[in-house]
């Protein structure tokens, strides 16, 4: 998981963190159990400047996670820019060195 999770996969992941569903590997996620929607699109008239403006809020169950972060992995791995740019995906790497140190 990354920071580019938002809305309904804060959700998600929030309730698969709270239940013990499955091992969280990667980055602080972009979302968390609260998120709104319902959004109001509006345009500020002089600027053009379209913005949105929520109109309801939900949240789950899993209610002991902080509302000003994301939903936190249980191994934190980031992925650097040379790995990136040489097609190295860290998270996976790092979760199957998990497994194997799981199968021993």
């Amino acid at each position: 998981m990354d920071g580019n999770g938002g809305s309904t996969t804060g959700h998600f992941m929030s309730l698969v963190k709270h239940l013990k569903l499955a091992t969280l590997i990667g980055e602080e996620l972009g979302s968390n159990q609260f998120c709104t929607g319902g959004q109001k699109r509006l345009r500020l008239p002089n600027t053009g400047v379209i913005y949105n403006v929520a109109r309801n809020t939900y949240i789950t169950t899993a209610t002991s996670f902080p509302i000003d972060r994301g939903i936190m992995p249980d191994y934190e791995v980031t992925q650097s820019i040379d790995d990136y740019l040489n097609n190295i995906d860290t998270v996976m790497e790092y979760t199957l060195s998990l497994l194997r140190k799981k199968d021993k």
